[in-house]
């Protein structure tokens, strides 16, 4: 079953990546601290670009949805009758 807000998931597991991170850095492991931050960055690039991908749907079914009851806006003001 997918979770709720798989946005708030990713910026999570990021948060926690990046907490790795840190730890890896003063353990003296910089390798894995590089490695913990850029996973955690993609996540979250990936978190915003997931939000983004939502909002734009979200306008396109508002839309269709007003296209199939026939009060669509149009950009020609004289065309709506």
């Amino acid at each position: 079953m997918p979770h709720k807000n798989p946005a708030k998931v990713l910026a999570i597991i990021a948060a926690i990546l990046f907490a790795l991170s840190l730890f890896h850095l003063l353990t003296g492991d910089t390798d894995e601290a590089v490695l913990s931050a850029t996973i955690g960055g993609l996540l979250l690039g990936n978190r915003a670009q997931y939000q983004k991908n939502q909002r734009l749907l979200r306008s396109l079914l508002r839309r269709l949805h007003e296209l199939e009851a026939g009060y669509g806006r149009s950009e020609n003001p004289k065309a709506r009758g």
